[in-house]
C-alpha cells in the first residue's frame, strides 16, 4: 500500500467536486442505485414491522421519518425509491459543499461524542450555516450502526427546509383517523466511503453488479436518511422507541447475517487501515445529526474558520456541465496568532 497523500484544502475540495457530480448522477440515472436502495428500505421497513407489529403503520413511519406527508403512499419501494433518490439528487447538485480539514474533523467529533438526546433539542435553523448543505470528512469515520454493523461515514448532507409530519397527541388511539400536522425540520443523509475499510461481501458483490450494468458506484453512498424536527424535546415514549427499534435492528440484522454466511459470504470483511475498538458506537442512530450539530455550532465560533476554495477555469467549466456549483468552503482550525508585544 502506498503512502497516503498529505490532506490539502485544494486537493479536499477537487475530491469533494467530483464526488458531488458523479453521486448526483449515480442516484438520478443508475437502476443500481434503485435496486440498492430499495433493499435498504425494505429492511429497514421489517425493522419498523417488527418493532410496531402492523406493516401499514411502519411503511407509514418509514416515509414520514424521511419527511415526507401522511398522505404520500407509494405502492412499491421501487416507486418510493424513484422519489426518494431524485429528490436527494436535486439537494446534492444544487447545495453549499463543505470539507473539513483532519485536525477540524476531529474538534467535531470530540464535540459530538459528548451530545446527547436532550442536546438535539436545543437545535434550530439558525444553527445552519447554509440552508442545505453537504459536508465531505477528509477520512471515513468508523461507526457501529444500531444493528451491530460497521460502517464507514465520510459525508453527511443537510436540507434544513424540510418538514416532518407528527400525530397530534390527543388523536391517539384512533389509528384510522389520527390528526396529522407538519413542522419545521431537517432532513440530515449520511454517506459511506465506497471505498473505505468497510468492505463486507454483499456490498462488493453490489459494486461488481452495478460496474456490469455499466454504472460503476460513486464515491459516495447513501448510509442512513431521517428528519429530526426543531426545538425537539424527547419524550418517554420516544426514548423507548428508541431502545425498541434497536432490539429490532440487531435481530433484523442478525437473521441477515445468519442468511450471508449460508451463501458463503463475509460480512465483516474490512480492508485497509481498522483497528477493533477505535470505532464510534452509535447507540440511538443519531450520530449523524449529533456530527453536523457539532459542525453547525463550531463555525459560529471562533475556533473554526471558512474559507473558499480557489476555482480554475476549467473546473467551473466542468460544474456548469454538470449542472453544480464550483464553490467549496474549507472549514479548517483557526491558526493561533501570537500576541504582539
Amino acid at each position: 500500500m502506498g503512502k497516503k497523500k498529505a490532506w490539502t484544502a485544494a486537493g479536499a475540495a477537487r475530491a469533494a467536486r467530483e464526488s458531488r457530480i458523479s453521486t448526483a448522477a449515480f442516484m438520478r440515472e443508475a437502476e443500481a442505485a434503485r435496486l440498492w436502495q430499495a433493499g435498504r428500505f425494505m429492511e429497514e421497513h421489517q425493522v419498523k414491522t417488527q418493532t410496531l407489529g402492523d406493516s401499514d403503520a411502519a411503511a407509514l413511519l418509514l416515509t414520514t421519518g424521511l419527511g415526507y406527508p401522511e398522505d404520500w403512499r407509494p405502492t412499491d419501494w421501487m416507486r418510493a425509491t424513484d422519489t426518494i433518490l431524485g429528490d436527494l439528487a436535486d439537494i446534492m447538485a444544487d447545495t453549499d459543499l463543505y470539507v473539513l480539514s483532519p485536525a477540524m474533523r476531529d474538534v467535531v467529533v470530540a464535540a459530538a461524542l459528548t451530545l446527547t438526546l436532550d442536546d438535539l433539542a436545543l437545535f434550530s435553523q439558525d444553527d445552519l450555516p447554509a440552508l442545505k448543505g453537504v459536508l465531505v470528512l477528509p477520512d471515513p469515520l468508523i461507526v457501529t450502526t444500531p444493528n451491530g454493523q460497521l460502517g464507514d461515514d465520510v459525508a453527511f448532507m443537510w436540507d434544513g427546509t424540510a418538514n416532518l409530519s407528527t400525530v397530534d397527541e390527543n388523536s391517539r388511539g384512533r389509528s384510522r383517523r389520527l390528526g396529522w400536522t407538519r413542522v419545521p425540520a431537517v432532513q440530515v443523509t449520511s454517506f459511506s466511503d465506497s471505498y473505505g475499510p468497510i468492505q463486507p461481501d454483499s456490498f462488493r458483490d453490489f459494486v461488481s453488479y452495478a460496474a456490469s450494468e455499466g454504472t460503476p458506484i460513486p464515491p459516495l453512498m447513501i448510509d442512513g436518511i431521517r428528519c429530526v424536527r426543531y426545538n425537539w424535546a424527547p419524550t418517554d415514549e420516544q426514548r423507548a422507541a428508541v431502545n425498541n427499534h434497536r432490539r429490532a435492528a440487531l435481530e433484523v440484522h442478525a437473521a441477515a447475517r445468519t442468511q450471508a454466511e449460508a451463501i458463503g459470504w463475509d460480512e465483516d470483511h474490512v480492508e485497509a487501515d481498522y483497528s477493533p475498538g477505535s470505532e464510534i458506537v452509535d447507540v440511538d442512530g443519531l450520530f449523524s445529526v449529533k456530527f453536523l450539530y457539532a459542525f453547525w455550532r463550531l463555525c459560529a465560533q471562533e475556533i473554526s474558520e471558512i474559507t473558499e476554495a480557489d476555482v480554475k477555469n476549467a473546473t467551473r467549466a466542468a460544474a456548469d456541465r454538470a449542472g453544480t456549483s464550483p464553490e467549496v468552503r474549507v472549514t479548517q482550525l483557526r491558526a493561533h496568532r501570537p500576541l504582539q508585544p
